[in-house]
């Protein structure tokens, strides 16, 4: 399958199953008639592989050490992108960004392989708004000597963000305005 149809599977897909039109609250604390709750398609099985499928060619085209984010949006998507990449003898580590840190144990914020300093990254999230819980993994990934090379997310709802963009470019599969 070519990428035009996976994109076409994976938007009908999402229509079908992830959006919402009623009054929500967003995790950024705005409000808004159109939610999209991508861990219904994400957490399926045809849905995380054509997202894993349509995210695969920024991935290998920016070569980073990894591809992780914040839990809970990014965990379906890591999880498929790290299935995609040793289907595609391009095996890659993954890792998830705790929103807040474990009291017992070792009490990571980072979970997963260690990643060395100096080691590049990928963040991916299923929807950023203003990218609030990316602005918060950026932080915790930068203050383990990482550096985060682009972030990609399955849909942009197209707000003003609150990471520098230039800085951290940022690589949609969807726009919010493309459901509506």
């Amino acid at each position: 399958m070519n990428n035009t149809t996976i994109r076409k599977e994976l938007f009908d897909l999402i229509r079908r199953d992830a959006v919402v039109k009623k009054k929500v609250i967003l995790a950024s604390g705005k409000e808004s008639t159109l939610y999209v709750d991508i861990r219904k398609v994400s957490l399926h099985p045809q849905g995380g592989a054509l997202i894993a499928q349509l995210m695969w060619e920024s991935v290998v085209a920016e070569k980073p050490d990894a591809v992780g984010g914040p839990t809970i949006g990014a965990d379906p998507i890591v999880g498929a992108l790290l299935y995609h990449s040793y289907l595609q003898k391009n095996p890659i580590k993954g890792f998830i960004i705790r929103s807040a840190q474990k009291k017992h144990g070792m009490m990571n914020l980072i979970e997963g392989p260690v990643l060395e300093r100096g080691s590049s990254v990928i963040l991916v999230d299923d929807v950023i708004t203003t990218g609030g819980s990316l602005k918060t993994s950026i932080e915790i990934v930068e203050q383990a000597g990482i550096q985060v090379k682009k972030i990609l997310c399955v849909i942009d709802r197209q707000e003003e963000k609150q990471f520098d963009v230039k800085r951290y470019p940022l690589s949609s599969l969807f726009l919010l305005s493309e459901f509506v």
